[in-house]
């Protein structure tokens, strides 16, 4: 038996059960709020968490539903919550190893694009700002035809070249096996023939 008084802008709902008082307080203004208990029953369904946790999409809220439920009929939906808060997660952190272990532990996902293309993008604009050789291989190590390919290309290149500049000499043959038809091909060939 359900009993409700409204006072202060608060409704308040009274159910006795099992010998059991239990209160549960609304805001009147929150009373559109969605909650894990059930309107018509005022218990917690299978069905009314799983509304509660894809509102909440928290971690907490993910356990919740696997403690009440363990083989309830929304589990698949609730595992793409949870991937959706790690992959969340992993995006706020923003870096390339907690992306990396999301694409690890979650590889099916329905997540797994955007993961992926959030850890181009990561690996991309790590190597374009530090300007290292290393971050412009590990990027085309990992994506060879991905969106940024070409230009992280002409950027190993540039790299190369700027170090044919500082030695000729040294620099110039490995230059020119790696590029024999590069934009800088004509440079470094001139200033080979100086030395």
């Amino acid at each position: 038996m359900f009993m409700t008084t409204k006072k202060d802008n608060r409704l308040t709902l009274y159910k006795v059960m099992k010998g059991q008082l239990i209160v549960i307080m609304f805001l009147a203004s929150c009373s559109a709020q969605v909650t894990m208990y059930d309107a018509k029953t005022g218990m917690i369904t299978d069905e009314s968490l799983y509304t509660w946790v894809e509102n909440q999409k928290t971690l907490d809220s993910v356990k919740r539903y696997y403690e009440k439920f363990p083989n309830g009929k929304y589990i698949k939906q609730i595992k793409q919550i949870e991937e959706y808060v790690h992959l969340q997660e992993a995006i706020q952190t923003n870096t390339i190893n907690s992306i990396s272990r999301f694409i690890g532990q979650y590889p099916d996902s329905i997540y797994i694009l955007k993961a992926k293309n959030h850890q181009e993008d990561l690996l991309f604009e790590r190597a374009r700002k530090q300007k290292i050789l290393a971050r412009y291989e590990m990027y085309l190590a990992q994506f060879p035809e991905g969106r940024y390919a070409e230009e992280i290309r002409d950027l190993q290149e540039e790299y190369y070249f700027n170090n044919v500049k500082k030695n000729p000499e040294v620099f110039g043959p490995e230059y020119l096996r790696r590029y024999p038809n590069g934009k800088y091909t004509n440079k470094v060939d001139k200033m080979m023939e100086s030395f």
